[in-house]
């Protein structure tokens, strides 16, 4: 599956584009919603993804934004590893209420870490009692994608949390591509006007098109 990952947009487009995704990530810390604008995003018949990265408001402005997402019926919500755990719990507790599914989501902007040092990375987002595990680290040569991509193999899926390892920058798209096919219950991609959210991020259409390729040669 293709998760469509949304930037800075107006709310009346976004509504538009709500009515024909299947799995929508709405980045509200680059968006100023109002509240009843964020119940009527996240009530849609899309299936979303809540995301509101440090930076943009206070955090509590920022969890309380996250909290009306996850009552209003959104279908996860990313908090970052280093999510406080007071903050943690409480937003754990709500989802369990709502039905919303927890991605815990790791990020280096700088590098790919040692392969160590992703299991433990892996480990401690299980702990923190994640639904779906992201890990997104920057790709810088060919062996950090190896490493990377390898972490859908070493790691301990015994608990079967789903994972999504992605690599950031231009090396990193076809780490974006295999995802799904290694394991990842869907990857991330921009929506087709060009407005990335992350660097190495592919159009939707485009991904699209990879996909069919390979089922092609497969059948």
């Amino acid at each position: 599956m293709i998760c469509v990952s949304i930037g800075k947009i107006s709310y009346p487009d976004l509504l538009v584009l709500l009515n024909n995704e299947q799995l929508v990530e709405i980045r509200l810390d680059l968006n100023n919603f109002s509240d009843d604008e964020i119940r009527a995003i996240f009530s849609s018949k899309a299936e979303t993804i809540a995301t509101c990265r440090p930076g943009t408001f206070t955090e509590t402005e920022r969890i309380e934004k996250l909290k009306i997402c996850i009552e209003a019926g959104a279908s996860y919500v990313d908090l970052e590893l280093e999510t406080g755990e007071e903050y943690l719990k409480e937003l754990s507790t709500l989802s369990g209420e709502n039905g919303c599914k927890i991605i815990i989501s790791y990020h280096d902007h700088e590098k790919t870490p040692s392969s160590s040092e992703l299991k433990m990375i892996y480990r401690s987002c299980s702990e923190k009692g994640a639904d779906v595990i992201k890990i997104v680290c920057n790709i810088i040569s060919g062996s950090d994608n190896a490493r990377l991509l390898s972490l859908y193999d070493k790691v301990d899926l015994s608990e079967k949390i789903p994972l999504i390892a992605i690599g950031m920058g231009e090396k990193g798209k076809i780490t974006r591509i295999a995802a799904p096919l290694l394991g990842a219950p869907f990857t991330y991609a921009s929506s087709d006007d060009g407005k990335e959210t992350a660097k190495g991020q592919i159009g939707k259409s485009v991904l699209k098109e990879i996909y069919k390729l390979i089922t092609d040669e497969k059948n």
